[in-house]
């Protein structure tokens, strides 16, 4: 069972993480979560049709890194407006003890 609250902080920390990173190459944003179900949405600077899978990938691994056995479920690409939309399954979160900046 997955505590909404520890989701809540791990969510926008690995946002923050991903986005320092990552952007303006690609900057992902989280749309909702419903019933262990997260939707993401990708956009920036990369070609929608190769490669994207990196880019949501390292996503994951960060999630991962966070304590949340997150899986993809779908991907959804809309080439001509760039970005991506992908379902990511979230099986469990270990307690994490998520630092606020200073």
């Amino acid at each position: 069972m997955v505590d909404e609250s520890d989701l809540d902080k791990v969510l926008r920390e690995s946002i923050e993480i991903y986005n320092r990173y990552r952007a303006p190459e690609a900057v992902v944003e989280i749309l909702g979560v419903d019933r262990g179900i997260m939707i993401a949405k990708f956009s920036g600077h990369f070609c929608v049709t190769c490669g994207v899978i990196d880019w949501i990938e390292d996503y994951i691994y960060i999630l991962k890194d966070l304590g949340v056995d997150a899986h993809i479920a779908k991907v959804e690409y809309f080439t001509e407006d760039n970005y991506v939309l992908v379902k990511i399954r979230i099986d469990d979160i270990k307690s994490v003890d998520i630092q606020s900046p200073s």
